[in-house]
């Protein structure tokens, strides 16, 4: 059991910080929560008293006010710039420990951080310390448990292993070129090329719309020299692609380099989740990724599978912040992933992405304790029920740097000649049409 010390200053937060207090203490015991001047004896030296039992915590929680940082004596005189003032002592004893101590500040009534130099300069590293969210009601509850979560996670037995586990290996870096058929009155070479993107055409779009047994029939029609025949119309009725021949369902990593862990597992507890829907399994619906690039800067985040954007959430009281999902459609099964507590969004509702397409940066909206990102896959019908979210999957089995091999395009556009457009008739043209490489294989000049 964790023995915490909480670290207030009265004139600033002192019944938010009672409330901590009694939320802790019903959570770990009376014993195990030091509550400051309220549990110092009278007539003993208090720079002692906090010295020693900040010495022997586990957790160092810094309740942090609006007017901390800001705080004043009688004369006028900033208290943190007071050697003696209790505050700087304990946050000075905590950061000088040489053992273990988990220093948390806990920002409270609309808070900011304060900056290093705002601050002297023994208290210099505890803005670089990642803080906590606890907010009044209807939040109080909410922020709390996650709070006590994320320290119980801490101190369970498991965490030092989650701590070795090794990282993710390097996603493959995956080409998709743009691939253009140009059709005009060129004699032979004219036909072939008709042909050939006819033949395409017809072998994609069954795995591309594979909902139905029966693939929908499919019509290109090209028009080309005009002469006494107005139009020529070529449709092809492409045959269905057994489903048993599509390749299986994978998904390449979300992050644009390899400094990346992942912190917390699928199916690990969440007591909080309790609190928040009682009739839902208390465990994590997904997997909690950490990554910075080479620089320290948060990472880029990719598309896992190429889909269609179908939902962008920008509203940061959502308890996953910023978040997207794109929709699978993949070989008559239906695949959904989630990308929660980003820091910026870079798509739109409807846009496609291929996998490995920027969608934003990692970042720590929602309820979120340090920039993560949570990936929750679902497999529409098939998945586990009774989590936060239904039909989820463990997404790391899915991971891969070897996927199979097969052939897959994505109808982008018609770039040249909007449907409708009037052509006389002796006219010539060039239709194109714009389709993305979507499939494993590389697309080059002797491609098919």
């Amino acid at each position: 059991m964790p023995r915490i010390f909480i670290s207030y200053r009265r004139s600033d937060s002192i019944t938010i910080s009672g409330r901590i207090y009694d939320r802790l203490a019903a959570a770990y015991g009376e014993g195990n929560v030091f509550k400051d001047v309220d549990d110092i004896p009278f007539g003993a030296d208090f720079r002692a008293v906090l010295e020693r039992e900040v010495s022997t915590c586990d957790v160092l929680l810094t309740i942090i006010g609006a007017t901390w940082a800001s705080a004043a004596d009688d004369r006028g005189v900033m208290r943190l710039n007071n050697p003696d003032d209790f505050v700087r002592i304990e946050i000075e004893s905590g950061l000088n420990r040489t053992n273990n101590v988990l220093v948390i500040p806990v920002l409270v009534s609309g808070a900011k951080m304060p900056t290093p130099d705002q601050l002297p300069s023994t208290l210099s590293q505890l803005p670089f310390r990642n803080a906590a969210v606890v907010r009044d009601d209807p939040d109080f509850s909410r922020d709390m448990a996650r709070l006590i979560e994320q320290i119980n996670r801490q101190f369970a037995p498991e965490a030092q292993a989650r701590s070795d586990r090794p990282r993710l290996p390097v996603r493959p870096r995956l080409d998709f070129p743009e691939i253009r058929s140009q059709i005009s009155s060129r004699g032979v070479l004219f036909a072939g090329m008709i042909l050939v993107m006819i033949a395409l055409f017809a072998l994609i779009v069954p795995r591309l719309f594979p909902a139905q047994t029966v693939t929908p029939t499919l019509e290109i029609t090209v028009t080309r020299l005009l002469t006494a025949i107005p139009t020529a119309e070529i449709t092809s009725e492409p045959t269905s692609v057994p489903v048993a021949a599509a390749p299986e369902f994978w998904l390449s990593y979300p992050v644009a380099q390899n400094i990346f862990s992942i912190s917390d597992a699928f199916d690990e507890p969440r007591p909080s989740y309790g609190q928040i829907a009682p009739d839902k399994l208390p465990l994590n619906e997904g997997v909690n990724i950490v990554a910075e690039d080479a620089q320290g800067n948060p990472s880029i985040i990719l598309a896992t599978q190429r889909g269609v954007v179908e939902r962008v959430n920008t509203d940061t009281r959502h308890p996953f912040g910023y978040f997207v999902t794109i929709r699978h459609t993949w070989y008559g099964e239906e695949w959904v992933t989630w990308y929660a507590h980003l820091g910026r969004i870079d798509v739109q509702e409807g846009q496609f992405v291929a996998s490995g397409a920027p969608i934003g940066i990692i970042g720590n909206t929602g309820n979120s304790m340090g920039n993560n990102l949570k990936l929750i896959v679902q497999h529409i019908g098939e998945g586990l029920p009774n989590y936060l979210i239904d039909d989820v999957v463990n997404p790391e089995p899915l991971f891969t740097v070897n996927p199979p091999s097969y052939d897959e395009a994505w109808l982008l556009e018609e770039v040249s000649i909007p449907n409708g457009t009037r052509l006389e008739v002796g006219a010539t043209f060039t239709k194109t049409w714009r389709v993305t490489n979507t499939g494993t294989r590389t697309w080059d000049r002797n491609y098919g």
